[in-house]
């Protein structure tokens, strides 16, 4: 795996593990397209991108399928054109892939077809609204409706369908959801961030995943978490004022700060008016 991001989120950083994302693969398609060994799997997933916030969660290249995954708390039905940009994305770069593509087989320009990858999307929706959908189409949106041009999200609502089939044993997946839910639980119940984060993971057993990579996932679930945060205070005390509290706090590398500014409002109104914002 590569090098720890502290901006990654938890699903990206479990599932580009190639062992995990040939679990999640396995127990989402059909038998007869079963992966057995993980030197199958080619991870293709979005990490710098020339386009501004276009990183999928987690892709892979299987069996000349291209998967994508990506992870969803929150309810959006824009997925499908989402799912079509990071797709296309990622074409735009197997293109120039040699080891895909070698010599000139990826030039589109040339008079004879370049084969590709068949798309499967996969929205892993994980949020506490209750959801009816099972699929959303791009058509949907189309402002003229016309047929003959489609692009789909399978949605995963790992709250049920988590629960039956083969993602009921799918160990990565369990693991996922049981350790978001632990540190929901534990939030109700009155933790701090912080310290929900850091006890749910103490509970996962040593032989598990998590438990085999504690500190990078405390890492990477307090950065995940207090992004969340953030934004929903965003949208309570007005995106500009806090936007600009944010860039300060951050310019000053007033990390703690920031931190208890999206816990205390009381503070935070004093640095609203430290600050003059």
């Amino acid at each position: 795996m590569g090098v720890t991001k502290e901006k990654d989120t938890l699903f990206r950083f479990m599932f580009s593990d190639k062992e995990n994302a040939m679990a999640l693969f396995n127990a989402l398609v059909e038998d007869k397209y079963l992966c057995t060994s993980v030197e199958d799997i080619y991870v293709t997933t979005l990490q710098d991108s020339v386009y501004i916030n276009l990183k999928n969660d987690v892709s892979i290249l299987v069996h000349n399928w291209l998967v994508l995954y990506e992870q969803q708390s929150t309810w959006n039905p824009n997925m499908p054109l989402r799912g079509l940009m990071y797709y296309s994305s990622i074409m735009e770069r197997l293109l120039k892939d040699k080891n895909y593509y070698p010599g000139n087989t990826g030039n589109i320009y040339k008079s004879t077809i370049v084969k590709i990858p068949a798309p499967d999307y996969y929205v892993i929706y994980n949020g506490r609204k209750p959801i009816k959908e099972s699929v959303l189409r791009l058509s949907d949106a189309f402002i003229n409706p016309s047929s003959g041009y489609e692009w789909t999200a399978n949605i995963i609502d790992i709250n049920n369908d988590g629960r039956v089939g083969n993602l009921a044993i799918c160990t990565p997946i369990q693991e996922y959801s049981g350790i978001v839910h632990s540190i929901e639980i534990k939030k109700m119940l009155g933790y701090t961030t912080e310290t929900a984060i850091k006890e749910s993971v103490m509970e996962c057993s040593d032989d598990s995943w998590i438990g085999k990579h504690r500190q990078e996932v405390v890492s990477i679930m307090s950065y995940e978490l207090k992004e969340e945060e953030v934004r929903e205070l965003f949208k309570e005390e007005g995106e500009d004022r806090m936007a600009k509290l944010t860039k300060i706090l951050l310019r000053e590398q007033k990390h703690q700060e920031l931190d208890r500014a999206t816990e205390d409002a009381e503070y935070r109104k004093k640095l609203f008016a430290e600050y003059n914002i």
